[in-house]
């Protein structure tokens, strides 16, 4: 509210959506305190200022319920006179996509950080989308405003938002890359694909450099013929053999550089859920961007993993049970984790 409430002086353009939210959040309010909430098939949902996207929740329930509750209630049902219904549906329209993309970001149970580009990409373009609406000036009176206007404004100030609010790390655009159907990075500049290719292969350098380290204190034959697959280039003589896989032109390239190329050319077919299943088999082919994947996809895109951890544990950790030591409430987020995780 304080955001929509963020107007020049003389600008009222997003006042009907301060008024839609405080109608709508006053329904729900009667019909829960009263009891009329029961009389629907599904009840309304309450707004809670501590949770992600219940106002959109809220909308969207008045919305479905609206011709329930004139069903009911009659159409002269003064809880709802106020409520613009046409405002009403387009503006959770345009809330919408926000909801999938945090749904799909706040995900606990698989890797998400390779999506949080993609999806800043989508609303961007869903919020360009209302930025460039045209604005109808045939108003039946000089106080009146379209909603097209209105849902313009919001573009705008959505984009405003997205610029300071959704900063990308470069973390999230090597988890791009690492998306095997996205690795040609065809949404970027050409200059902005060679900065993160450059990004890429120097964090594989540095994991090259440390396994190098690992494998001078290791003597294991198996390790020995990971690290260089042909057991005869550590003879006397390697350095003079000839590689059957190396040209002229290849010849002392880094593995690093040929590890990226070779996963760039290489065409992989491969679902969302399984990414991680798919560089655990690529471990033996791409070794060191299986290590960057490991690294870089267990980041999660957002914090409501852990929000959600800390929520349960205000609910055991209460006042009839301040004593409770760590170990005991660790093995009770543990098996209310693990018997959620089993639903």
């Amino acid at each position: 509210m304080k955001y929509l409430e963020q107007e020049e002086e003389g600008n009222k353009t997003l006042e009907p959506v301060i008024t839609l939210l405080t109608e709508c959040k006053q329904l729900v309010e009667f019909m829960k305190s009263t009891g009329k909430n029961g009389e629907l098939s599904k009840g309304l949902v309450q707004e809670v200022e501590t949770r992600w996207n219940t106002r959109f929740l809220m909308l969207q329930s008045v919305q479905n319920a609206l011709p329930q509750i004139i069903q009911i209630h009659g159409e002269n049902f003064n809880r709802i006179q106020n409520i613009d219904t046409e405002l009403l549906t387009k503006i959770t329209q345009f809330l919408k996509p926000f909801k999938e993309a945090s749904d799909e970001l706040e995900g606990d149970k698989r890797p998400t950080i390779q999506k949080v580009l993609l999806y800043q990409l989508l609303l961007k373009k869903h919020l360009q989308t209302y930025s460039n609406l045209q604005e109808n000036i045939l108003y039946s009176n000089a106080e009146e405003l379209t909603i097209n206007s209105i849902l313009q404004m919001l573009g705008k100030r959505g984009l405003e938002f997205m610029d300071t609010k959704f900063k990308l790390a470069q973390e999230h655009e090597i988890a791009v890359f690492l998306f095997p159907k996205f690795k040609s990075l065809e949404m970027f500049s050409e200059t902005d694909k060679a900065r993160i290719i450059g990004n890429i292969e120097l964090k594989l350098l540095r994991i090259d450099l440390e396994e190098d380290n690992r494998l001078t204190n290791l003597q294991e034959v198996n390790n020995i013929t990971a690290r260089n697959p042909n057991p005869s280039r550590n003879s006397t003589f390697s350095k003079w053999e000839d590689d059957e896989n190396d040209t002229d032109q290849s010849r002392n390239y880094p593995r690093y550089k040929k590890e990226v190329e070779d996963y760039k050319n290489k065409y992989f077919e491969v679902h969302d859920d399984n990414i991680l299943e798919f560089w655990n088999n690529q471990k033996h082919i791409f070794p060191l961007l299986s290590i960057l994947a490991k690294q870089i996809l267990a980041i999660p895109a957002s914090s409501a993993s852990s929000e959600r951890s800390f929520s349960v544990a205000g609910r055991v950790i209460e006042e009839r049970r301040s004593c409770l030591g760590g170990n005991t409430v660790d093995g009770i987020l543990f098996l209310n984790n693990h018997f959620n995780s089993q639903k």
